[in-house]
């Protein structure tokens, strides 16, 4: 959660923990329950979500600062997991709304 928008790939898990990337993704589901991908994404929406309540900073920084690729990334996972927009989200819980 630190480090949002630093590279996740299963890839450069595994070799951050010197495990084959078969063996990272069975071992993580095993302690977590979702794959890695799954929990960065995740982890990546709680960081979007905070910065979206606590500021008025815009979409595009906010995607960036949260790990997701563009402001359209951050749009589809925000209407798949919340049934929102950004935007609309922020409206209804943003500090400053």
């Amino acid at each position: 959660m630190q480090q949002p928008d630093a590279e996740h790939s299963v890839k450069a898990m595994a070799e951050m923990v010197a495990r084959e990337r078969r063996q990272l993704t069975r071992l993580f589901a095993q302690d977590t329950g979702v794959s890695p991908a799954r929990w960065v994404e995740q982890t990546r929406l709680t960081v979007a979500r905070s910065l979206l309540e606590d500021g008025r900073k815009p979409p595009k920084v906010v995607a960036a600062e949260a790990g997701f690729g563009s402001v359209k990334i951050l749009r589809r996972v925000f209407q798949s997991h919340l049934g929102v927009i950004p935007a609309e989200y922020r409206k209804r819980f943003g500090k400053l709304s």
